[in-house]
């Protein structure tokens, strides 16, 4: 169907990677904490090094789709994947994976995870990501504030409302990360 898909070794595309992921989780109403600007891909890119991949799916070399994976002892794992909307039916997601996919089994990853749904939910991205194979494990997540009085500053600061730096009246974690400003609004 005309799609190319490699690992951009070189992060050559990675500004047309932050163009389609912040397309994508505007196109998807995606919450803001998902919203990351070029800082945070080049701060990661930095802090990460070697572990850092970036996989992209050109369409008559325009960028369809990208994702960045992470390899660690043996663990492959999927981070943030994007694609743009005209060439959603063409489905280039599916080939960036599986492109990843045998990217990892030639570097001699046991596991390659591509996570789960929204929050641990099991939505659409889930499904999409449960399509790949029938393993499953449990999934978990450990809500620990290690300074509590940082942590209500920051709720307060960011206007967390009926929160109160309490992450047990919170459906998100860290509250502070929830994007609503003091009056309400969304950031």
């Amino acid at each position: 169907m005309g799609v190319v898909c490699f690992e951009d070794r070189d992060r050559a595309y990675r500004r047309e990677w932050v163009d389609v992921y912040a397309d994508t989780m505007r196109r998807v109403g995606a919450h803001v904490s998902y919203h990351f600007d070029e800082e945070y891909f080049e701060l990661l890119a930095a802090e990460l090094g070697s572990v850092l991949h970036l996989f992209v799916a050109l369409v008559d070399g325009r960028v369809a789709a990208a994702g960045l994976y992470t390899i660690c002892d043996g663990i492959v794992q999927a981070h943030l994947g994007a694609v743009r909307r005209e060439y959603a039916k063409v489905s280039p997601t599916r080939l960036l994976d599986d492109t990843a996919r045998r990217w990892a089994a030639a570097s001699g990853a046991r596991v390659f995870h591509l996570g789960g749904g929204v929050g641990g939910r099991e939505d659409s991205l889930f499904q999409y990501k449960a399509g790949f194979s029938d393993r499953r494990h449990q999934f978990s997540i450990w809500r620990w504030v290690v300074d509590p009085i940082a942590y209500r500053e920051l709720c307060e600061q960011r206007g967390s409302p009926g929160v109160r730096g309490d992450p047990e009246r919170s459906d998100y974690f860290p509250a502070y990360r929830t994007g609503t400003a003091a009056d309400g609004s969304s950031e």
